[in-house]
């Protein structure tokens, strides 16, 4: 009797370590997919927030000051080298996950949400957020094909004065872009 009581105590523990363990093991895939969707969603929302005027500035105005007491005369794999600093934002833009992106919001709009679950200007907030990925993804790279264009004036090994005048031109058109596309639709 001892040894089938004994027998039955190791079975059926030897069963619940195997169930914790599974149950360990799903919690931590939970884990990583919530973390996962929140590096997407940082990723996301401080590209939105750098687009405004950060990027101008990362990759076109500390650019041309360094080469302004030149007269603006640059060497082009200078330029090339700019450029390819500007295709790796642009593949970090394109590599964005929409869906974790929308998880993410779903899941901190949850939290939020738990005090004001009535609040329809809330719920209309986050549904277009969650909308508004994709469109605010192509307005990002957009805005950086626009930089892009505008520091592949330099390939010729100058910017001259209607060349500066353009990228005055792009500053004033990427602020806008900010302030009417992604600003307050994110």
């Amino acid at each position: 009797m001892k040894n089938k009581l004994l027998a039955l105590i190791l079975i059926t523990s030897t069963l619940l370590a195997g169930c914790k363990e599974k149950v360990y093991e799903d919690q931590r895939m939970g884990d990583s997919r919530k973390r996962a969707m929140k590096i997407e969603y940082n990723i996301y929302t401080a590209n939105i927030i750098d687009s405004g005027y950060n990027w101008y500035s990362n990759f076109v105005n500390e650019f041309l000051e360094s080469i302004k007491d030149s007269d603006y005369k640059v060497d082009p794999s200078f330029v090339e080298s700019q450029i390819k600093k500007l295709e790796i934002k642009k593949k970090e833009v394109s590599d964005i996950n929409t869906v974790y992106v929308k998880n993410a919001i779903e899941n901190i709009s949850e939290d939020i949400s738990k005090g004001e679950k009535n609040d329809n200007k809330f719920k209309k907030k986050i549904k277009l957020s969650k909308e508004n990925i994709n469109k605010n993804k192509e307005t990002m790279k957009n805005m950086l094909t626009s930089i892009e264009d505008a520091l592949k004036l330099g390939l010729d090994g100058s910017y001259s004065e209607e060349d500066l005048a353009k990228i005055k031109d792009l500053q004033i058109n990427l602020i806008k872009t900010y302030d009417e596309k992604l600003r307050d639709n994110n």
